[in-house]
């Protein structure tokens, strides 16, 4: 049997995120105001989460710049409850990212 592991990456906070995907495959970040995402460096193939937590205050929101193909074709509405977590699944073909996603962890 094998596995799959890549290092968890923490983000900074910030109102606009450049997410590099060659620091990991898995990102984290702690949302402690309204912010939004560009994803960088996407590889054919990938696959990449994105944890998001709601800081102390909630109710942050999160936008993207790339245009992502949901589930359903419906963008998820994030926890807004503080500490929250909601995770964000993308897989790259090379063209599209194609989202899912779970909610309120």
């Amino acid at each position: 049997y094998t596995q799959y592991s890549t290092a968890c990456y923490t983000l900074g906070f910030g109102t606009n995120i450049t997410i590099d995907w060659n620091s990991g495959n898995v990102q984290t970040v702690t949302l402690t105001g309204n912010t939004t995402v560009t994803f960088n460096n996407a590889l054919a193939g990938g696959r990449y989460s994105l944890i998001v937590t709601q800081d102390g205050t909630g109710s942050r929101t999160l936008s993207y710049t790339n245009t992502i193909k949901w589930t359903n074709g419906i963008a998820p509405s994030l926890s807004t409850t503080s500490g929250k977590t909601d995770i964000i699944t993308l897989t790259y073909d090379g063209t599209n990212f194609y989202g899912s996603y779970n909610l309120s962890y």
